[in-house]
């Protein structure tokens, strides 16, 4: 889960303040009754308006149209509350574009589109799809600049509970705390959080498209973004979906409870990685014996750091101890930018030189764009009731004891969910995805949160899928390489062949040219 901090109650009232005012557009379409007493199907509305967001860079602001989709808030009952959600699109810049945009599906849940993803699609990046075709992204029911968003000023206690030295235990409770404080202010002022859910939004997908013209579209889903994706191949016609691309997967078949088990694989990897590499053995020998002396002596002699807060620019406490140090580690296997980093910062920090850790936790603080609301709904509404205990206790009893330790306690949310007492979600939530749709998959080799298994096991009832897996990359592995003299990127080499010819695997030639993981220091 994101590590929240103040930056997000600032950056939500901001958002708030440039959106346009919340509301309905008043007509049969939302909600009213016909002349013979029953209730017309919702049709949703799009809205333009005013662009208040920052255009990327290199984008023509030509190019660049905003506007409001209306939904009902609870697709079950239709004549209810609705909701708007802020979208936007970057027009084709060819002279003849193509008739099937390509939809971005933020992760999280409840991730800031608008904000966290639509800035990295600047021209140069978005250029080898934006040159062919339409991109559409829009801030999910609940997150971002959609109106409601269910943002959680309440996380700021979290941040604060870094500087005090507390068990895994008391962090969870802290955490659990923390939202349902959240869960039961937003249900005070009037939100359904029953509404919220990856089935609602493969509905407001659809919605969309229809409301902006399109007869077929292709989705690019990042992280908690391909859940949506798979849950559209699933609930929406196959015609109109022509091609997915699934970036870091999240199956639904796959156990969304933390045991350890994958951040140990991520371990694994770079311990192993740099035993094999001549140059990274000889200069970090005895790592595997290094890291976890090091997470034994934080656990007897905890260490307290002064990060640098990215918002106000000023130190903050926080005190590491060998599961804060695990949990820590779990963040940097994400990023192919942190991960040749990882044997020099457990030698320089088990030496006593605390910079590098100082300089990874400023890292973590930086400013989560994300609605904790809306990620605990659909968690809840969607992933808590599947959760098999026994079978997790099972799983981390395997894995490597101090690993397992650092996740001992379930996740705030799933210790949270009953409280908030949502309805019981349908069985077909937990079941794997079957459909014909072409489908492109990417799996990061170190990412702890989808391992490159969660890819495999979507693969598995996706009969026209293809699935590369990045040597050295972490989770999410489109944005995490740029290209090289002028050429676009490997991962978007991939997809943009793909989306162009669906039909076709592209060449995965790129991938296998990647060389291993060169360590920082060796």
């Amino acid at each position: 889960m994101t590590v929240p901090n103040t930056a997000q109650a600032s950056r939500r009232r901001t958002a708030a303040a440039l959106a346009l005012v919340a509301g309905c557009v008043f007509s049969a379409a939302c909600g009213g009754k016909g002349g013979d007493g029953a209730t017309p199907p919702f049709v949703a509305t799009f809205e333009p308006a005013a662009c208040e967001i920052e255009i990327p860079d290199g984008q023509d602001p030509a190019n660049v149209a905003c506007g409001w989709l209306t939904v009902p808030e609870n697709r079950s009952r239709p004549e209810g509350r609705t909701i708007r959600l802020a979208v936007v699109k970057l027009a084709a810049t060819g002279a003849d574009p193509e008739p099937d945009p390509l939809v971005l599906l933020s992760g999280g849940p409840g991730q800031w589109a608008l904000d966290g993803i639509l800035p990295t699609w600047t021209a140069d990046f978005a250029a080898p799809i934006q040159s062919k075709r339409d991109i559409v992204i829009f801030d999910q029911r609940g997150s971002g600049r959609s109106q409601p968003a269910l943002g959680c000023p309440e996380v700021q206690r979290y941040r604060d509970a870094l500087g005090i030295l507390t068990t895994t235990d008391e962090d969870a409770d802290i955490d659990t705390t923390i939202f349902i404080a959240c869960n039961d202010r937003l249900v005070r002022e009037g939100n359904d959080l029953a509404g919220y859910s990856s089935a609602a939004t493969a509905r407001d997908i659809a919605d969309l498209m229809t409301a902006l013209g399109y007869d077929r579209f292709n989705l690019y889903g990042l992280s908690y973004g391909t859940r949506v994706a798979l849950t559209a191949l699933r609930d929406l016609p196959a015609a109109r979906i022509r091609s997915a691309v699934l970036d870091s997967v999240v199956p639904p078949q796959a156990p969304f409870v933390k045991t350890g088990s994958a951040v140990e694989q991520s371990f694994e990897r770079v311990l192993d990685g740099c035993a094999a590499d001549p140059d990274c053995n000889r200069t970090y020998p005895n790592l595997r014996r290094a890291t976890f002396d090091l997470v034994d002596r934080l656990d007897r002699e905890p260490l307290t750091v002064h990060p640098t807060d990215p918002e106000t620019n000023e130190p903050f406490p926080v005190i590491i101890n060998g599961d804060r140090l695990i949990r820590l580690a779990e963040s940097a296997f994400q990023s192919a930018r942190l991960i040749p980093f990882l044997p020099i910062f457990v030698t320089t920090t088990a030496a006593g030189d605390t910079s590098l850790l100082t300089v990874a936790l400023g890292a973590v603080a930086a400013p989560a764009l994300y609605s904790p609301g809306v990620q605990n709904a659909v968690l809840c509404n969607e992933a808590e009731p599947f959760i098999d205990p026994a079978r997790a206790a099972a799983e981390q009893a395997m894995v490597e004891p101090r690993i397992a330790h650092a996740f001992a306690v379930p996740d705030a949310w799933m210790r949270a969910c009953p409280h908030f007492g949502l309805p019981e979600p349908d069985p077909v939530e937990k079941e794997p995805v079957h459909s014909e749709v072409p489908t492109l998959v990417f799996a990061g080799e170190y990412d702890p949160n989808t391992p490159p298994a969660y890819g495999r096991l979507a693969a598995e009832t996706l009969p026209n899928s293809h699935l590369f897996q990045f040597p050295g990359f972490g989770h999410v592995v489109l944005t995490q390489q740029a290209g090289s003299d002028g050429e676009p990127s490997c991962a978007m080499q991939l997809m943009a062949a793909f989306v162009d010819d669906p039909s076709h695997a592209p060449d995965g030639g790129c991938v296998a040219a990647m060389p291993p993981v060169r360590f920082v220091g060796s």
